[in-house]
């Protein structure tokens, strides 16, 4: 049960969401398969507003599938106190059983969001799953924008029984900065249950692992993220330490600045997975296409996996 400070119960009262436009995306059933309910604004989790849901996750092997996530959410600012991108009205524009479009305007920014759910493959065989939410920002003002987007995981996994006591780490892949919480607090990247996240796109502004609710608060109040991990000790190996597991939330910023009618796409990533994080590599970020081009591009992307499939030969984790 998530018990907050008395200092960060205003937050809460202030920034918790009323999710409008929603879906449920799936990408079927077993081993490495997610079924989640994201918001038109991309949030999801238990606690993330009444038209969303958990992400629930079946790892690899015999253990069943379980929830993940207690919220999910892209934070954007202006120099200041941070809004919650899903406080903003959504209208959903084409869905499929994996992908979900949506559009939303905000403070003189116009958003079109493409969220996909993909399976993930260690030489041929399904390990976890990816949601990839690629939001393409144009600035409709008629002057210079300079703002930041912050993306927070809170991930309560509760495979080894307890969803208060998880590990994590940061580590970098193919030059991409992965933040990843694990089922346990093991002291390292090694095998594990976990779920990672990772931004593109503008400029990097850092990253944060700590205790939920002080993260949480500290972005909704528009701190600087501080490049700090709790619990990893004097070893500053990037890991929370062995034996010193919380209830951590992950955050990692991006920064941005666009001319009047300028656009720019930002791309968050959710890494549900079993095995290694260490051996997590991610493709390319996508392109975001024109609002036009969306039907054509949804109703390929079962072509393009199987294709992807086929192509791939890589001994790490790869992504169909």
């Amino acid at each position: 049960m998530k018990i907050w400070t008395i200092g960060a119960a205003f937050v809460v009262l202030a920034s918790i969401p009323s999710t409008v436009g929603a879906a449920t995306l799936t990408n079927g059933t077993g081993d490495g398969k997610v079924t989640v309910g994201v918001s038109g604004a991309g949030a999801f989790g238990s606690a993330a507003g009444a038209d969303t849901s958990n992400a629930f996750f079946d790892p690899v092997g015999p253990t069943a599938q379980g929830a993940t996530t207690y919220e999910s959410y892209v934070y954007f600012g202006f120099g200041g106190v941070r809004s919650n991108l899903s406080t903003v009205a959504s209208t959903i524009t084409a869905q499929t059983a994996t992908s979900l479009t949506s559009n939303f305007t905000s403070s003189g920014l116009s958003f079109v969001l493409l969220q996909n759910l993909a399976d993930t493959l260690t030489n041929g065989v399904q390990t976890g799953s990816l949601l990839t939410q690629a939001y393409s920002i144009t600035n409709t003002t008629g002057a210079s924008l300079t703002f930041d987007l912050v993306r927070y995981l809170d991930g309560d996994l509760g495979f080894n029984g307890t969803s208060n006591n998880d590990g994590g780490g940061r580590l970098i892949s193919n030059g991409t900065e992965i933040l990843f919480e694990t089922d346990t607090a093991i002291g390292s990247s090694e095998s594990d249950t976990f779920v990672g996240i990772s931004n593109e796109g503008g400029t990097s502004t850092g990253f944060d692992i700590q205790f939920y609710s002080s993260l949480r608060g500290d972005i909704f109040s528009g701190l600087s993220l501080t490049n700090t991990i709790d619990g990893d000790g004097p070893d500053a190996d990037q890991f929370v330490d062995a034996g010193q597991g919380y209830d951590l939330a992950l955050a990692l910023g991006r920064s941005f600045t666009l001319g009047a009618g300028e656009s720019a796409t930002f791309t968050t990533r959710t890494i549900f997975g079993t095995g290694a994080p260490r051996d997590v590599v991610l493709p390319p970020p996508p392109g975001v296409p024109e609002p036009a081009t969306w039907g054509m591009m949804l109703a390929g992307f079962g072509l393009v996996g199987a294709g992807m499939r086929s192509r791939r030969r890589r001994t790490e984790i790869a992504f169909a």
